[in-house]
């Protein structure tokens, strides 16, 4: 069976309940490509996730754009198809202090 990116996307907002973590999926009105996931946790740390399809989802040039506007301001961004690679960037995160 195909997964499709949304699977994997629900299946981190299962994870995120479960664990008690806050994430919300956010739009940036006017503009495209804003990340799929913004994750708060507890100690301060803002995260934003783009999920693709597993095996291969393209990235689009706004999502591309916003990608480097993040990173660029040391944001914490993780692109990715995968569910466990998700769930071990939020983990890092959880247990890093904000400086």
């Amino acid at each position: 069976m195909r997964q499709h990116e949304s699977m994997v996307e629900k299946a981190f907002c299962a994870w995120c309940d479960e664990n008690s973590i806050l994430q919300s999926k956010l739009s940036d009105q006017g503009r495209r490509g804003f990340p799929d996931r913004t994750v708060f946790l507890n100690n301060g740390h803002v995260l934003f996730i783009e999920f693709k399809k597993p095996g291969g989802g393209k990235v689009g040039p706004h999502q591309d754009d916003w990608a480097d506007r993040l990173v660029t301001r040391h944001h914490a961004y993780l692109l990715t198809d995968n569910l466990s690679a998700a769930k071990l960037f939020v983990s890092q995160y959880k247990r890093k202090a904000v400086r």
